[in-house]
């Protein structure tokens, strides 16, 4: 009997031990593994990272300028860094870089008609966030006819409303008196797009003045009677002369 115990504990021992042997041997080779080997889907994560790494380290080592030039590149040839299956998300992700660049800018880094160009160049590109940081950078600038050349252009093929706004607000506190600017001003109040023209004219009395009046109000017959673009200037015109008659 004591003989039998004994054997069977023995067996329980070796079983042990044997186990115990067989886990260690596992997880060892699983560390190995995990240490020396990559599959496709690491290798590529790890690419990308390198890819962003070596970017930022050259972005930060370029002028204001200069980073935003190789932005650009990248919006006329695709770079690999923003990549992007969907290409709206490409050119998101970009506009959205562009538009922290310029808004880095400072208005002392913008000190002759060169820079004016540059900036110019910048506001072509057809995202609401960078024109609006270039904008904002403009209206520091003192009037310009190249500015104004690009900005009356703009009014054409711009359709983002507060853009328009933003683009009416310089030209029309700068250039008041300008005939290509009342020119554009006008077919955007009469034919411009609706939301456009609406978003402008609810914001219009405080760019009205006594240099602008005359020719506000002048509008007011060319349009129909019963629009809403037709009240909303019929309100502001009305609100100026309200001031000037308290004045």
């Amino acid at each position: 009997m004591k003989i039998l115990l004994l054997l069977s504990t023995i067996g329980a021992l070796t079983l042990f031990i044997f186990t115990r042997t067989s886990m260690e041997f596992n997880l060892s080779t699983h560390k190995r593994d995990n240490k020396t080997y990559r599959g496709p889907s690491s290798l590529k994560n790890v690419t990308k990272l390198s890819t962003q790494k070596s970017v930022i380290e050259k972005s930060i080592s370029l002028k204001p300028f200069e980073r935003i030039h190789e932005l650009l590149k990248c919006w006329d040839n695709e770079c690999s860094q923003y990549s992007s299956d969907d290409p709206k998300e490409y050119y998101f992700l970009l506009g959205d870089k562009l538009a922290l660049e310029v808004s880095n800018l400072n208005i002392d880094q913008i000190q002759n008609e060169s820079d004016i160009s540059e900036l110019l160049n910048i506001f072509k590109i057809e995202n609401a966030f960078v024109r609006e940081k270039v904008l904002d950078l403009i209206q520091q600038l003192p009037p310009d006819e190249k500015i104004k050349e690009l900005l009356t252009q703009s009014l054409t093929d711009n359709f983002e409303a507060k853009i328009v706004y933003q683009t009416l607000i310089e030209l029309l506190i700068k250039y008041p008196d300008d005939p290509k600017v009342l020119q554009k001003v006008e077919q955007l109040i009469l034919s411009g797009p609706h939301f456009s023209r609406v978003y402008f004219l609810e914001r219009l009395s405080p760019l009205i003045d006594e240099r602008t009046f005359a020719f506000f109000k002048n509008l007011l017959p060319k349009l129909n009677f019963n629009s809403q673009e037709y009240k909303l200037l019929k309100f502001a015109v009305n609100e100026y002369s309200l001031h000037v008659q308290g004045a």
